[in-house]
């Protein structure tokens, strides 16, 4: 690792010594008082205010990145109303996102998001990397609740939008930022932005490594200290992008990204569970204790995990005078190698053993008119083809898988003015899916021969499926700043083959529905006391068909199943600016959780996953000027999570208890934000709290306290 950290400290020397040329304009000041309702985002295709669309959707611009201590997706945990973030069993690129009590919680190749993850209108099938760093990004937005009109493609929970920042055609710029920290802890990141003719063409270069110390001790049986730390961070990411607007009509984007993680063990906390755990307990903690201690595990799998990835992307828009034809082409690939130990303890390993090769490629084009008159619309047409190939030993089986996807879709939003301040929408889309497995599935990892072939001579190796899903929505603005609205739309996710690594010959072969849901939902949003404060709810209510979830079952199989299920709640966000430079903020989030078809063969699963029923967020940030050149900053957030149930089954073992984390920031730089020194802490009081865990046999846990230094600069 030292070489990539002397070249990204180079980065950042140069950037800091890069003389202020003549023709670079001034950077504006990234205060902590740009707020979210200042932020334009293009939630329905199209460049809007935030406060002007009609949906449920938080967005974070890069002073919110600053403020919230955004370096990953992960970082957005319990950062939007009724969204719960956390790691994937044992990986370091994937994460169970979960908005509303929905969300994917394996990382197999059978199961998709349900939460669709976009990078620049990109769709990223999978799980595995889809948790990307903050490089440089403009904004990200979250989207709650199902997005079955224009982000279709698996997004019956929502959809979450990475928006990178584009080159600038006017001006050159020279950013970076160093950061030292807790567990040895150093990042480096690095972004320039050229204009090589200039209105007309730049380019633009970003760059990351992030480096730090496995917080987690490995122990052997005896529980004596080896040595060696889990649960650390060794990754590298880059972008290099370019911006072509020969006129105003006409503007092409291209980029290409690539990313590395070698972050070695992800480490489960063993647990040894001696009595039978049966609601009531009052005392987890006594029936099953830590095998070790709260920070302290084994880790009996090899020392494999090791994810490389590359994506591209060409947009294409052309403005007709009449609307703007986008086309929007993609390609991403990644191959991730993990040994995962899911017990934690040295005398009874449990591992799994996973390969996988990933490439797509996706092809949408759409229009979105700007008529000027009483109706305007957005109508596209879309395209995602996925292989994947698995190598898996799990459970003392072993399997060979290659998947195909294809999915095709057609969709249009109509918005219909017929009154002045009223709009009404009505939206459909039509998609269809189809997946083919061919799969080898042998009953010793060292056997030769299969015990069972599924392709296309055997058959029961297909699945198609296709859905349409419309959308009914009426918004009304009360005044010139509130806005007030009500939806009614269908989501889907396809089904597909239940058991990603089968450990039994009747699972080889078995598959599960698609899921579906109809969600209604009313809402409001508004900015009072001439923007002194902004106070946006809603409330909604989702009925879900054939929600997807994984079991780990008493065999060690891990697969897929389904039942019905019932969401309701409300969501407020509010901020309150009192005075220049004070922001004070706060956010809440209700949800009630039911299935109301429990899972086949499930009978204890009776609250949902991830799905807590209160969370709520406050903080505020100061920033003032110390001195005609100087500025101070100071930003304080506490987030509280009700209790939540970590699996499907409702194991108690793994039952996260309410819990409460404090970060804080402070700090002081240059008043027209050419650099900034900030002190920045995590969960400042090191609460020990559970993320999720593997029935009885261990828990997973979060990042202990960690206290950080960061310096920034730009030009």
């Amino acid at each position: 690792m030292k070489h990539i950290h002397l070249a990204g400290t180079a980065i950042l020397l140069a950037s800091l010594a890069a003389p202020a040329a003549a023709q670079t304009a001034p950077v504006a000041p990234e205060t902590a008082s740009t707020e979210q309702s200042d932020i334009v985002v293009t939630a329905r295709r199209r460049s809007e205010s935030v406060q002007d669309v009609p949906l449920a959707v938080t967005a974070f611009g890069q002073a919110e990145f600053e403020r919230q201590q955004v370096v990953d997706l992960e970082d957005l945990n319990l950062g939007v109303p009724n969204l719960t973030v956390v790691r994937n069993t044992g990986t370091t690129t994937g994460a169970q996102v979960y908005l509303r009590g929905v969300g994917q919680d394996d990382s197999s190749f059978t199961g998709e998001p349900s939460i669709g993850i976009y990078l620049d209108d990109v769709y990223i099938g999978r799980q595995i990397g889809g948790v990307l760093d903050v490089l440089d990004f403009e904004r990200i937005e979250v989207l709650r609740g199902p997005q079955g009109t224009l982000y279709g493609r698996n997004s019956s929970g929502g959809a979450i939008k990475y928006v990178t920042r584009r080159p600038d055609l006017n001006d050159m710029s020279v950013s970076g930022a160093v950061t030292f920290g807790t567990y040895d802890r150093f990042d480096v990141t690095a972004t320039a932005s050229v204009p090589l003719i200039d209105g007309k063409l730049a380019i633009k270069a970003d760059g990351g490594s992030r480096d730090q110390r496995g917080w987690a001790r490995l122990v052997d049986a005896t529980g004596a200290d080896t040595g060696r730390r889990a649960n650390g961070i060794d990754s590298q990411s880059a972008r290099l992008s370019a911006l072509y607007a020969p006129d105003d009509a006409l503007s092409i984007y291209l980029s290409a990204d690539v990313s590395r993680n070698r972050s070695g063990p992800q480490a489960i906390i063993s647990t040894n569970c001696t009595g039978l755990i049966v609601p009531p307990v009052t005392a987890i903690t006594v029936v099953c204790p830590y095998r070790f201690g709260p920070r302290r595990t084994g880790f009996g799998a090899p020392d494999i995990n090791r994810f490389s990835g590359f994506g591209s992307n060409a947009t294409i828009e052309y403005d007709t005078g009449k609307g703007s034809v986008r086309a929007i082409t993609g390609y991403r690939t990644f191959s991730d190698d993990v040994a995962i130990d899911l017990s934690g303890n040295p005398a009874a390993p449990f591992n799994l053993i996973q390969y996988l090769d990933q490439r797509q490629f996706s092809q949408e084009v759409q229009f979105a008119s700007d008529l000027g008159g009483s109706v305007d619309f957005v109508t596209g047409v879309y395209y995602f083809n996925e292989k994947i190939d698995q190598d898996a030993t799990f459970s003392g089986f072993r399997n060979f898988d290659t998947q195909k996807a294809q999915s095709y879709a057609a969709y249009a939003e109509v918005y219909a003015k017929p009154l002045d301040g009223l709009t009404i929408t009505l939206g459909a889309r039509i998609s269809k899916d189809r997946k083919r497995i061919d799969r080898q599935f042998f009953l010793t990892p060292t056997a030769t021969v299969p015990s069972v072939v599924l392709n296309d001579a055997t058959g029961d190796n297909r699945f198609s499926d296709s859905k349409f899903t419309p959308k009914i929505g009426i918004d009304y603005k009360l005044g010139p700043d509130v806005l007030a609205y009500a939806s009614w739309s269908k989501g889907y996710k396809a089904g597909g083959f239940a058991a990603a690594r089968p450990t039994s010959v009747a699972q080889v072969s078995g598959q599960f529905s698609s899921e579906t849901v109809n969600s209604y939902e009313a809402g409001i949003k508004s900015e009072l006391f001439d923007r002194v404060a902004t106070l946006n709810g809603s409330v909604f209510l989702a009925n879900y068909s054939n929600l997807q979830s994984s079991v780990l079952g008493g065999n060690g199989s891990f697969t897929v199943v389904s039942g019905d299920a019932k969401f309701y709640g409300a969501e407020v966000e509010a901020t309150v600016r009192p005075t220049r430079g004070l922001s004070l903020y706060g956010l809440l989030g209700l949800l009630h959780d039911e299935w109301t078809r429990q899972p086949q063969g499930i009978p204890t699963a009776i609250r949902l996953k991830h799905a807590p029923r209160a969370q709520f967020k406050v903080g505020g940030s100061f920033d003032t000027p110390v001195t005609e050149r100087l500025s101070a900053y100071l930003v304080a957030n506490y987030r509280w999570t009700d209790e939540i149930y970590r699996n499907t089954a409702n194991n108690l073992n793994i039952l996260a208890p309410s819990y409460g984390l404090l970060d804080a920031s402070i700090g002081f730089g240059a008043s027209d934000g050419k650099w900034k020194l900030l002190l920045s802490g995590q969960n400042l009081t090191d609460k020990v709290y559970v993320t999720q865990g593997v029935s009885t046999l261990g828990r997973y846990l979060g990042e202990p306290r960690t206290i950080a230094l960061t310096l920034k600069a730009s030009f």
